[in-house]
């Protein structure tokens, strides 16, 4: 599959997230609250972006990339700014390779207020997506580029959030893209996550 412009990768962003919206099979409810950070961290505690670590293997699910982790130390890679990632042959998000990339990306989302958050993710290949402690979605396997249900849940207490992301990409083109619906949102499609929402803890060495 070839590069395409911004002006094409935008008009189909846009298009499939309002489809998605409109033909998901339903919001699947995280099991449990997420959690806040407790304490919550001062500005000057916080880096932009999120970490990320590369764990470089051929997965086929996300079970598979959390066996690599549970018995390697992986790849630091350069923070993430925001996950909004669609690329053709090119690198996985900052690794250094452009097939065989699992990636564990940490860090912190901040919600800016109390009530309902729904989310969806854009992935190829497989995905995994947790906030404050709850999974709120996950789509496992290889697939092209494709949407996940919808997954949301309710909080009474904005700030920050820990959010983990499993995610690799097997094969030829890769796709990480996370969008939301926040409180107040009335409108039928979902817009990216922006960068200004996540951050990781700075390194106390540093």
């Amino acid at each position: 599959m070839g590069q395409r412009t911004a002006g094409q990768i935008w008009a189909a962003r846009f298009s499939f997230a309002l489809i998605a919206m409109v033909l998901a099979p339903g919001l699947v409810w995280a099991q449990g609250v997420p959690k806040a950070l407790d304490p919550q961290p001062a500005e000057d505690q916080l880096q932009t972006g999120l970490s990320v670590k590369y764990y470089y293997d051929y997965y086929r699910t996300i079970r598979g990339l959390e066996r690599k982790i549970a018995k390697s130390e992986g790849k630091v890679g350069q923070p993430i700014m925001a996950l909004d990632s669609h690329v053709g042959a090119g690198k996985v998000l900052t690794s250094k390779r452009g097939d065989g990339v699992g990636a564990h990306i940490q860090g912190l989302i901040h919600l800016d207020k109390p009530g309902s958050y729904t989310f969806m993710a854009q992935s190829n290949d497989g995905v995994r997506i947790e906030i404050g402690g709850e999974k709120v979605l996950e789509d496992p396997d290889v697939h092209s580029d494709r949407y996940s249900e919808p997954g949301g849940f309710m909080i009474d207490q904005a700030g920050w959030y820990p959010l983990s992301v499993l995610y690799f990409e097997r094969k030829n083109t890769s796709t990480l893209e996370l969008y939301w619906r926040p409180p107040g949102d009335e409108s039928d499609s979902m817009q990216l996550v922006p960068a200004k929402a996540f951050a990781h803890m700075k390194d106390p060495a540093m």
